[in-house]
């Protein structure tokens, strides 16, 4: 009970401050990590990641022409 009022107020703050992470982070008195991990945990955020898991880190190549 007590996470769906949680997730409920998170989501509203979230809806009133524009969808600004700050401001919400400021409204609730969280810090904007806190705020953004329970967003993304409601799916209220969705992750840009740059790199898909086709491109592992490891497997970088320098090629140099001389």
């Amino acid at each position: 009970m007590y996470e769906k009022v949680e997730n409920a107020l998170l989501r509203s703050a979230y809806q009133f401050c524009h969808y600004n992470q700050v401001h919400t982070a400021q409204l609730l008195g969280l810090s904007r990590n806190v705020t953004r991990t329970r967003l993304i945990a409601i799916g209220e955020l969705v992750v840009n990641k740059r790199r898909g898991p086709e491109q592992p880190l490891d497997n970088r190549v320098l090629r140099l022409s001389i």
